[in-house]
This record gives structure tokens, sequence and C-alpha cells, in this order.
């Protein structure tokens, strides 16, 4: 075989290995990493504004991406839940609700007879943390209120919804969010404000201005959320959450906050209901 055959066999032989060798996996950039979190967190962030009342959905979908279960404390329930397991315990709430309400239940409960009275079964409350996708380590901690559908009864003076945070070192608050619903499912417009930013508490206050429309209450349901970002270590972080609803009075009022407790003081007698979560940990 003379010199050219040989540099064409080789040359052969070369191309063939290159078609046929399996190609080796390199790293993604960091880049295009980041832009991968970024669509995943918008994808979790879209499903739970427009499923407020999915927690088993929010937490598969969390799961997802991030291994992780989400942690749940629900009114009335001991102890922490995973979002399906209080799924479940919501909505069974919901259909005894809905029972009640067909077969005139509601009517005849002592509670609903007391003029002013906000009756006792009127709203649940819960508090679900929402771990977020990638680098930096960040955290949202979602309290939820449900009111039941046939209650009706929304005036001043503002509701009000805290979402309290306990923070470990170099743990901070970058936002908080409340969003408000009406029984339907369609998101409500003008409804909720920050009142508190809680900076400095560690549980900021939103005010809810509940309102009635037709015989539609444009605060049935909704979520106060609040952003978290660690800049340090792994560590641990607890959330409680609170809703405070009064009914049928012109006082004025003030608030405040902190670790488990929204305090709220009338100017004057105000018929209200306040429940709270159970306290929830995670370490992120």
């Amino acid at each position: 075989m003379n010199l050219a055959m040989k540099r064409a066999v080789g040359c052969a032989l070369v191309a063939a290995f290159a078609a046929t060798a399996p190609a080796v996996a390199t790293a993604a950039p960091a880049g295009d990493q980041a832009q991968v979190w970024e669509q995943q967190n918008a994808e979790i962030d879209r499903y739970g504004r427009e499923h407020p009342q999915d927690m088993a959905g929010l937490e598969r979908l969390v799961e997802k991406y991030t291994g992780q279960k989400t942690q749940v404390s629900v009114n009335g329930v001991e102890g922490m839940l995973t979002g399906e397991q209080a799924q479940r315990v919501l909505d069974g709430r919901r259909a005894a609700w809905k029972l009640a309400d067909k077969q005139g239940v509601d009517k005849q409960r002592p509670d609903a007879q007391v003029m002013g009275a906000v009756p006792v079964d009127a709203f649940n409350v819960s508090v679900q943390f929402i771990p977020v996708v990638g680098p930096p380590r960040r955290i949202k901690a979602r309290g939820n209120w449900d009111f039941r559908d046939n209650y009706v009864n929304g005036s001043n003076p503002d509701d009000m919804s805290s979402v309290s945070v306990k923070l470990q070192g170099c743990m901070r608050i970058l936002g908080t969010t409340t969003l408000t619903y009406d029984y339907r499912g369609n998101q409500t417009a003008n409804a909720a404000y920050l009142k508190d930013s809680g900076l400095s508490t560690g549980a900021p206050i939103s005010g809810i201005r509940d309102r009635v429309s037709g015989f539609v209450t444009n605060f049935d349901h909704g979520f106060t959320e609040v952003l978290v970002q660690n800049d340090c270590a792994a560590a641990q972080i607890g959330a409680a959450y609170a809703f405070e609803h009064n009914q049928d009075s012109n006082a004025g009022l003030s608030a405040s906050a902190g670790w488990g407790f929204l305090s709220i003081a009338y100017t004057n007698i105000t018929p209200a209901l306040q429940k709270g979560s159970g306290p929830i940990y995670a370490n992120f």
C-alpha cells in the first residue's frame, strides 16, 4: 500500500470513529441553567396564582423541580402536613360546608342567630412553605384563607392578613404579595394592600378591603405570600399565619404583628373573628 492509499484509509477510519463515537456530555453554561430555574419558578408561581386553593397540585409541581414535599399547617389540625394531606383536610371541610348549606343547617346554628357575630366556621386558614428553585437560597411562606361560599358579609373595617416568619442569621424578607379571589375563582382587583412591610418584625401585614357586590364577595379566598432569601449557610426558618375578619362597624383600627401573633385594636365594638395556623419549619 503506497503512502497516498495509507493516508486515505487513515482519514476514512477517523471519519468513521467520529460518526459513531458517543457525544461527551458537557455542563450547561451558568447562564442557561439560571434561565431554566427562572422558567421553573415562573411555572410554579403561575400555577399558584391560577389555582390558589390547590395545595396538592402546587406541591406536585414543587416536588417535580426540587424533589421536596411542602410543609403545611391547617387551623384545627395538630402538627405539620404535606400539601396532599392538607388538601384532603380542606376539601373535606368544603364538602361539609356545601352539605350543610344544602340542608339548611347553617341557619340553625346558635352563633348564626347572634346579631353581628362572625360564625366560627366562616373560614379556614393554612400556611405552606414553597421552595424556590436554584440559588440563591430562597423560600416562600404562603398564608391562605378560605371562606365558605355562602358567607356573604364584606364591610368596614378592612380585614387583616399576616404571615410571620422566624428568621435566622442572614435571612431577610424580599417582598410580600397578597391576592384575592371571589368564590368562582376569579382574581379580584384593588382588594388588598400592604399595611406593614414587616422588615423589622418579620411579620408583614396586608389589609383586605372586603366588599360585596351582587351577593358576591371579593375576598372569598386568597393568600399572602412572603419571599425570604438566605445569604449564608442553610438554616431553619419558621412560619405561621393569622387572618382576622370583622364586619358591620365603622371603627378605625390599628394592627401589629410578630412571630406567631396578629393583634388588632378597634376604636369601638366590632364583631371579629381571628384564626391562625400552627407553626411550620423548613431548612433552606
